[in-house]
C-alpha cells in the first residue's frame, strides 16, 4: 500500500539513452527507422523531406508545396482525404522547416492499410488543384496582414535581417507581393525536384508488427517513384552582420514596444551548445531564470521575457525577446545588460545551477515520454547530424556541468558587444 501521508522522496533524474531503433535500408534506396513497442493499437509513420526553406527559390514554396499535399491527390478530393481519415480515426499533420518537410500519420493499427493508402496517395500523388491553392493563399495572406502590424513579428524580421543578412534563407520572409506572386507551377517545380525516393526517409513507432512494416514498404520502399534522384545539397551561407548595435522600426500606432536582442553563436554541433544552453535556461530560459527574475517579477517593466538560441544548419541565433510599454524600453534593455554582466562577475551558484539542472532533465524526460514521440528524436538525430546517443550525452553534459564550466560558457558567448538590439514601436 502507498502511504499517501508521506511525500515521494525526490531524486535526481540519471543519465539515460534513448532505446536503440532498428534501421535499414529498404529496396529502392529509401531509408527507414522502426521503433516498435508500445501499450497501444497505435502507430506513427513520419515522411521526411529534406527540403525546407533553405533550398526554395522563392517565398513561400517549400511550405506551399508541403501544405497543398492532402488538399487533392489525382482520384481524390481535399473533402474526400479528410472523410477517409476522419472515418478511421487518423490525421495527418504537415510541418515544413529551414531544412526539411514532414507528413506525419497517427493511425490505428487495425486501419493501417486503409490510412497509409491515403498517405501514399498525398505523397505520391497531389493534384495542387488551383481552387484549394487559392483558398489557401488568401487564408494565409490574411493571417499574414493579421501578423505583420504586430510589433514583435516585425522586430523578429528586422533582426534576423540584421544578424543574417538579406540574402540569409532563414533572413528571407515572405512579403504581401510574394502572395500574388507564387503560383501552383512553382509549387510543381519544387515538389518534382525535392519529393522522390532517393530525398525521403521514413520512420515508423508504435505497435508496428510484420504486417505493418510490409505495407510501408510496398507503398514507400519496393520501387524508385518521383520525378528526379538528384539529391539538392544544403549549401552554407555565410551570416553578414550589420555593424551597427542599436535599430528602431516605428509602428506609430502600437500599444507597446517589442524588443529584441540577438548574436549570431555556435551551430547545434559545437562541443559547448549543451552547456550553453544550461547558461541560457538559467539566463532566461525558464519562468524562474535570471530575466523573468529581475525585469518582470522586481521591475515590473514587462509580463515576459525569454532568451534562448534558434538552431539553424550552420549555426545558431541567440535570441532575447520581450515586449514592454513604450516607456520602459529602455531600462529593460538596461536591466538585460546588468544580468549579462552579473553572470560575467558572479556566475552561477551551485543552488541555483541544481534547480536549472533538474528543470532541463525534466523537460528532457517529458519530451520522449511515448514511443509514439520518439520519431522526434530520430528525425532530430537525423537532420541535425547527432548520434543515437545524443540524449545520453546531453543528460551527461547537463548534470556535469560545474560553475566553473558556466564561468567558461559565459566567458565565451555572453559578448555584450557582439549583441545587436532591435527596437519596434513608437519613439
Amino acid at each position: 500500500m502507498i502511504d499517501r501521508t508521506r511525500q515521494p522522496e525526490i531524486r535526481p533524474m540519471q543519465v539515460f539513452n534513448l532505446p536503440a531503433p532498428e534501421r535499414l535500408v529498404m529496396p529502392n534506396g529509401t531509408r527507414m527507422t522502426v521503433m516498435d513497442g508500445g501499450n497501444h493499437e497505435v502507430f506513427r509513420l513520419d515522411l521526411l523531406v529534406h527540403g525546407g526553406k533553405w533550398r526554395q527559390t522563392m517565398p513561400l514554396q517549400a511550405n506551399f508545396t508541403n501544405r497543398m499535399l492532402n488538399e487533392g491527390t489525382v482520384g481524390l478530393t481535399s473533402e474526400q482525404i479528410f472523410d477517409l481519415l476522419d472515418r478511421y480515426g487518423a490525421w495527418v499533420v504537415q510541418e515544413t522547416s529551414v531544412n526539411f518537410s514532414v507528413i506525419t500519420l497517427f493511425s490505428l493499427t487495425k486501419y493501417a492499410k486503409e490510412t497509409l493508402d491515403v498517405v501514399e496517395k498525398i505523397l505520391r500523388e497531389p493534384s495542387f488543384p488551383q481552387d484549394e491553392f487559392q483558398i489557401m493563399v488568401d487564408n494565409a495572406l490574411q493571417q499574414y496582414q493579421v501578423n505583420s502590424k504586430k510589433v514583435d513579428y516585425k522586430a523578429r524580421v528586422l533582426l534576423n535581417k540584421v544578424l543574417l543578412g538579406d540574402e540569409h534563407p532563414c533572413a528571407k520572409f515572405a512579403g504581401r507581393e510574394d502572395y500574388s506572386r507564387i503560383q501552383t507551377y512553382n509549387l510543381v517545380d519544387f515538389y518534382n525536384r525535392h519529393y522522390h525516393s532517393g530525398n525521403v526517409s521514413v520512420y515508423l513507432s508504435g505497435k508496428v508488427n510484420g504486417p505493418i512494416r510490409k505495407m510501408v514498404e510496398d507503398r514507400f520502399g519496393k520501387r524508385e517513384w518521383g520525378q528526379s534522384s538528384t539529391l539538392v545539397p544544403l549549401v552554407p551561407i555565410t551570416p553578414v552582420t550589420q555593424s551597427d548595435k542599436r535599430f528602431f522600426e516605428e509602428v506609430t500606432d502600437s500599444v507597446q514596444s517589442a524588443v529584441c536582442m540577438g548574436n549570431v553563436t555556435i551551430p547545434l554541433s559545437h562541443p559547448d551548445y549543451d552547456a550553453l544552453q544550461v547558461v541560457e535556461t538559467a539566463f532566461g530560459g525558464y519562468f524562474g531564470s535570471r530575466l523573468m527574475s529581475n525585469i518582470r517579477e522586481d521591475k515590473g517593466y514587462t509580463y515576459g521575457i525569454f532568451s534562448g538560441t534558434i538552431p539553424q544548419p550552420f549555426e545558431s541565433v541567440k535570441i532575447i525577446i520581450s515586449q514592454c510599454a513604450h516607456e520602459y524600453v529602455n531600462p529593460l534593455i538596461d536591466e538585460v545588460f546588468v544580468e549579462i554582466q552579473r553572470l560575467h562577475e558572479q556566475g552561477i551558484p551551485q543552488e541555483e545551477l541544481e534547480m536549472v539542472q533538474n528543470y532541463m532533465l525534466g523537460e528532457l524526460s517529458r519530451r520522449y515520454e511515448n514511443i509514439l514521440s520518439l520519431n522526434d528524436a530520430f528525425i532530430y538525430v537525423d537532420t541535425t547530424g547527432l548520434k543515437d546517443d545524443f540524449m545520453a550525452k546531453r543528460t551527461a553534459d547537463i548534470r556535469n556541468i560545474t560553475p566553473e564550466r558556466v564561468s567558461e560558457i559565459v566567458a565565451r558567448y555572453f559578448d555584450p558587444e557582439k549583441m545587436k538590439v532591435v527596437v519596434a514601436g513608437k519613439k
